[in-house]
């Protein structure tokens, strides 16, 4: 099964999200402002991407893999 969206849910309120790839780029920025949100991910190639999740108080990286 393919999706296409990836929801992101946090107990604080997430101010921005950033999509980087394998080699440290920026693909996304995107400014949220709530505790959930949705991201389309249809249009990025099959591979290893990092989402950096920036809330007031602090920041975490996950890893996002795109089959």
């Amino acid at each position: 099964m393919t999706t296409n969206n990836i929801t992101i849910n946090s107990d604080n309120n997430i101010k921005e999200l950033k999509i980087l790839n394998f080699n440290g780029q920026l693909t996304k920025e995107i400014i949220v402002n709530n505790r959930i949100t949705n991201i389309n991910i249809s249009d990025y190639d099959n591979g290893l991407y990092f989402i950096k999740i920036i809330t007031k108080d602090y920041s975490v990286t996950k890893k996002l893999i795109v089959e």
